[in-house]
């Protein structure tokens, strides 16, 4: 699978899952048109954008993100969508937005560790990318079912081998819909 080229800070960059997680989410929803699309924890918008790159019916995309310091990156990589596709920028932490609205898919490509879990950066922005600092794993599970509609699908990409995946595992919480070698994608059930 081909990586696309896309503007990205020095302290973090994405890798292939990215990309196969968004076409992933798009292939499931290609038959559907007029697509509203949240992506929680945007970064510089890969899932998103590839998400939207590959769907022929995405109406508008909010990509949601709460480090200021991908502003420029996402500003760039947006203008690779065609205006057809509302865009819209937010850039606040999942737990304090208030939505108004419910979307047919939401995408995440979350921190994958939970502070104590796993070698922290000394770096505080790529610690921030990778640990979840600012909020919880449970938050933002919720925040996502919330905002899906109720015929809608909200995914993620993910660790087996981290403790909070497992636990959601065994409870059928979140079930694996694919495996990408180290990660794999979830639904929320």
């Amino acid at each position: 699978m081909k990586v696309h080229d896309y503007s990205q800070p020095q302290f973090y960059h994405f890798s292939k899952d990215s990309v196969e997680f968004a076409h992933y989410a798009a292939n499931l929803l290609k038959e559907k048109g007029d697509i509203d699309v949240l992506d929680i924890g945007c970064g510089c918008g890969v899932v998103g954008i590839e998400f939207t790159k590959q769907s022929q019916g995405v109406k508008q995309i909010l990509l949601l993100e709460k480090q200021e310091e991908y502003r420029s990156f996402l500003t760039e990589n947006i203008k690779q969508l065609s205006s057809d596709t509302k865009v819209f920028c937010l850039f606040k932490n999942w737990q304090s937005i208030k939505l108004s609205q419910k979307f047919d898919c939401v995408l995440s490509n979350p921190p994958f560790y939970i502070i104590g879990n796993g070698r922290e950066p000394n770096e505080k922005l790529k610690k921030e990318c990778h640990f979840f600092t600012q909020s919880d794993f449970d938050s933002l599970l919720k925040v996502m079912a919330f905002a899906r509609k109720d015929d809608g699908v909200a995914l993620f990409l993910g660790r087996k081998d981290q403790k909070h995946i497992q636990h959601k595992l065994i409870t059928k919480e979140i079930p694996e819909v694919k495996s990408l070698g180290k990660t794999s994608i979830f639904k929320i059930a």
